[in-house]
């Protein structure tokens, strides 16, 4: 994979500022194998970056993190010594905030778990590939000024309910009025010169999908004294505008015990909840493609699996790699290369059901998870479809090409009951499908049969 278009780095949403403190950004290289060191050495300072340093081992990894300080640790995940990358990320991440990228050769369910803890901002599978390393770097400091920025937020909290997005309210039992404080009318859109409103016209604002919600934990706090604290959409005044607001109340009892009144706090996070989505999004798709990637098509596939065996149906993997692509890329150019990818996930989309998984591996490799499949003949159907709009020429670079893909299948649970097993055995059915002429398909119980 090679040069990304310029509509894609678009989709990164970064400012102009932003760019350019992403392009200055300092890097520390931890890499055992000094021709790879050197080869990111090489094109991350292509890139605009600088490097603080190369090491090979941790105690160098975690002396130079902390002299140095780096914007971002490219961390090899086996080092020279007696310990590893994935320890040395935990020794750094435990007194500094600096986002880690792992390089391995790794994809054992086993390293995933146990990398989670240091909470890696992406990892990135050898051999590496030079945009690819690009634009996951791109990402990952991206994605740490996001997260800065809201731990930040999170840090001045009390202070933030004081200044901003925060209110107060207060609503009386007895009257049934509700008393807002003026950021509340605001949050809701409405003139603070309207006054105290009463129940009726707070819940007829309450998003009508949520207001059983809201009714249910007042209705609880009344009758038995709970405190609520809820998530929840409003609609404001105009009609057209939707919030996500925090809501909280809790019931002041009267001296003989009986519930009096209740207040509480409402604050709009719906920017909040909005950076929580985008950088959820960055962290399980794939920057190029926009297509769920390798960790989240673990994910899926594994929730496919579990739905399956429940249901007693079955479940395919389809495993495509395009034919020749090397080829291509090295006579269009990696610009032209990276749109025919595009292209691709995008038919691939296309094609797919609604309820099933298209997901980019990496390279040119995709993958097509198909749940609740009735009977072989589906995943047949489904197949030759691909097959057929996938041999639709692209234009690249004013030429028409022709582009074909040779596709491994593995259907659980006849050709295997793990996630590990299915991508085994679609990989192996797809090269034998490479094997038998390529633009074609093979099952791996077809495979199995003539091997044995």
């Amino acid at each position: 994979m090679a040069g990304t278009p310029h509509s894609l780095y678009s989709c990164t949403c970064l400012s102009h500022r932003d760019a350019r403190i992403v392009s200055k950004a300092s890097i520390l290289i931890v890499e055992d194998d000094p021709h790879t060191a050197e080869f990111i050495r090489v094109h991350i300072h292509a890139s605009g970056y600088t490097t603080v340093g190369i090491v090979s081992t941790a105690a160098d990894a975690i002396d130079l993190a902390r002299s140095k300080s780096p914007d971002l640790i490219l961390m090899d995940i086996i080092l020279s010594g007696d310990m590893d990358g994935i320890e040395t990320a935990r020794i750094i991440n435990s007194t500094q905030n600096i986002p880690v990228l792992y390089l391995t050769a790794q994809t054992d369910d086993a390293f995933f778990e146990r990398a989670k803890v240091t909470e890696p901002f992406a990892y990135l599978l050898k051999p590496l590939n030079e945009r690819e390393l690009n634009l996951t770097i791109g990402m990952a400091l991206y994605r740490h000024q996001l997260e800065s920025k809201l731990k930040l937020s999170e840090k001045h909290l009390a202070e933030a309910q004081r200044i901003g997005h925060l209110g107060s309210w207060s609503m009386d039992f007895a009257t049934g009025s509700i008393h807002w404080s003026d950021e509340i009318f605001r949050i809701f859109g409405r003139s603070v010169a309207q006054g105290d409103i009463d129940y009726e016209k707070f819940m007829a604002q309450v998003h009508p999908e949520d207001q059983q919600l809201v009714s249910a934990a007042i209705q609880n706090a009344r009758e038995q004294g709970n405190h609520y604290s809820i998530h929840h959409r409003i609609i404001q005044a105009d009609g057209l505008a939707e919030r996500i607001v925090h809501h909280t109340g809790e019931i002041t009892l009267s001296e003989s015990g009986k519930p009096q009144h209740m207040t509480g706090t409402l604050q709009d996070v719906t920017e909040h909840k909005s950076t929580e989505a985008r950088l959820w999004h960055m962290a399980h798709h794939d920057p190029l493609c926009g297509l769920p990637n390798r960790m989240l098509m673990y994910d899926r596939l594994s929730h496919a699996i579990v739905q399956s065996h429940r249901n007693k149906a079955k479940v395919a993997l389809m495993l495509f790699d395009l034919d020749d692509f090397k080829r291509i890329n090295d006579s269009f150019g990696h610009q032209a290369g990276d749109a025919l990818l595009v292209e691709i996930s995008d038919r691939l989309r296309r094609s797919a059901r609604e309820c099933d998984t298209v997901a980019r591996l990496g390279g040119d490799e995709f993958t097509l998870i198909i749940e609740q499949l009735k009977t072989v003949g589906d995943a047949v159907m489904i197949v030759n479809k691909i097959l057929t709009v996938m041999q639709e020429p692209v234009c690249l670079d004013g030429q028409n090409i022709q582009v074909t893909c040779s596709i491994g299948i593995a259907l659980y649970p006849d050709d295997a009951t793990t996630l590990d097993g299915l991508l085994k055995a679609s990989d192996s059915a797809m090269y034998e499908a490479k094997r038998a002429g390529k633009n074609n398909f093979q099952f791996y119980i077809d495979v199995k049969r003539q091997t044995h």
